[in-house]
C-alpha cells in the first residue's frame, strides 16, 4: 500500500502532467477559432478540389485525435475498458498502488 507522501507526490505530479497537456490544446483551439472566418471565406466556399478534400482531413484530424486523447487523459474509463482496449496490461502493479481519488 502507498503511503500518504507517495499518494501526494503522486497527485502533484498528476497535476503537473494534465496542466501541459491542456496548454497544447487550448492553443489548437484557439488557432481554428482564430481562423475560422478565413477558412470558411478561402476554403468552404470554393469549389472542391483533391486539396480541400486533404486539408479537411488533416485540418480535423489533429483536432479529432487531441479531443480523444483530452477525453482518455480526464475522461473517467473504467478499468475493464482500459485492460479490453489494451490500454495498459491486466496485471499492472501501478493500479494497485495507487488507488482511484473520488471526489
Amino acid at each position: 500500500m502507498a503511503s500518504k507522501e507517495d499518494l501526494i507526490l503522486f497527485g502533484v505530479g498528476q497535476r503537473f502532467t494534465s496542466t501541459w497537456i491542456l496548454i497544447p490544446y487550448c492553443i489548437l483551439i484557439y488557432d481554428h477559432l482564430l481562423s475560422l472566418n478565413t477558412e470558411i471565406k478561402y476554403i468552404w466556399r470554393k469549389p472542391k478540389r483533391t486539396s480541400f478534400f486533404l486539408f479537411v482531413v488533416l485540418r480535423y484530424s489533429a483536432l479529432a485525435i487531441n479531443t480523444g486523447m483530452i477525453f482518455l487523459r480526464f475522461g473517467s474509463v473504467p478499468l475493464e475498458q482500459c485492460v479490453y482496449r489494451h490500454l495498459f496490461p491486466a496485471d499492472d502493479t501501478r493500479v494497485a498502488t495507487f488507488p482511484a481519488v473520488t471526489p
